[in-house]
C-alpha cells in the first residue's frame, strides 16, 4: 500500500499518482455522477460511488491482480486495513471483475483516508475500506481510480 497525500510535491511520484494528479486538474470529482467512467478506455478508468462507513465484520478483504486500486475520497472520511495477500486466506479469483475474494487476513495496518490522500493498493495488497473512523457511521463518496499493470 502507498499513501500519499494529493498537495505533496513529491520528487519522484508514481506513475498512478502523475496520471491522477492530471486528471483531477481537469475534472472535479465533486461535480461527476456515481459510474464507471473510462479514461484511457479499460486500462485506466474511475468508479465513483458512495456508501456509509461500518463496523469490520460488514466490510469485505479484497486484492486485484490486473490493476492498481487508487482510492481518492471526495466527501467524508473513512477507515482503510492493508495485509500482505501472502497472509491471507485466500477463497477464490474472479477474473471477469478482477476480485480476488479473501477469507480472512492477519495482521494488518490501518489507516484513515479522507480528502487530499490517496490510498494505493498493488497486487500484492489485501484491502478492507468503509470502516467507520471512531465508531462513527458517516456517508461517503469516493472515487477508485484502476490502472491496468
Amino acid at each position: 500500500m502507498e499513501f500519499v497525500s494529493l498537495h505533496s510535491n513529491c520528487s519522484a511520484p508514481s506513475r498512478a499518482i502523475e496520471k491522477i494528479k492530471a486528471f483531477l486538474a481537469e475534472h472535479d470529482l465533486a461535480k461527476m455522477d456515481n459510474g464507471e467512467h473510462a479514461i484511457e478506455g479499460e486500462d485506466f478508468y474511475v468508479n465513483i460511488f458512495g456508501y456509509t462507513t461500518t463496523v469490520a465484520e460488514e466490510r469485505i478483504w479484497e486484492a486485484h491482480r490486473e490493476y492498481l486500486d487508487v482510492h481518492v475520497l471526495i466527501e467524508g472520511s473513512e477507515v482503510v486495513r492493508c495485509a500482505p495477500l501472502d497472509k491471507s486466506l485466500v477463497l477464490q479469483y474472479h477474473a471477469e471483475k478482477d476480485y480476488v475474494e479473501i477469507a480472512s487476513t492477519v495482521p494488518h495496518v490501518s489507516a484513515t483516508l479522507d480528502s487530499g490522500n490517496v490510498a494505493v493498493f498493488y497486487p500484492e495488497d489485501v484491502h478492507q475500506t468503509g470502516l467507520m473512523v471512531n465508531n462513527i457511521a458517516e456517508n461517503i463518496r469516493k472515487a477508485v481510480f484502476k490502472l491496468r499493470l
